[in-house]
């Protein structure tokens, strides 16, 4: 989705609140995707790894995944595995 496509979607919704009075904002995911920014949740323990390397962690992460793309792993791949409890 376009940022003209989101802003699209979301002008009767704003244009409905504003008739009757209500308040709001736009936030998290909403907001970035407007503003162009990913998103995604990390386990912890994975972010304390990359973020023990120094500098960069973000980019390391980001390579990491790209390599994950490349070799074609999908949902469906016998590396999605459920984590235990």
């Amino acid at each position: 989705m376009t940022e003209s496509d989101l802003v699209a979607a979301l002008r009767p919704v704003a244009a409905a609140l504003d008739a009757l009075g209500v308040r709001y904002y736009l936030g998290g995911s909403v907001a970035s995707s407007a503003h162009g920014i990913a998103r995604a949740s990390l386990d912890a323990d994975v972010v304390a790894f990359f973020r023990s390397q120094g500098r960069g962690y973000q980019t390391r992460i980001n390579d990491e995944l790209r390599k994950i793309v490349a070799k074609g792993l999908t949902a469906s791949s016998k590396r999605t595995q459920k984590r235990p409890a």
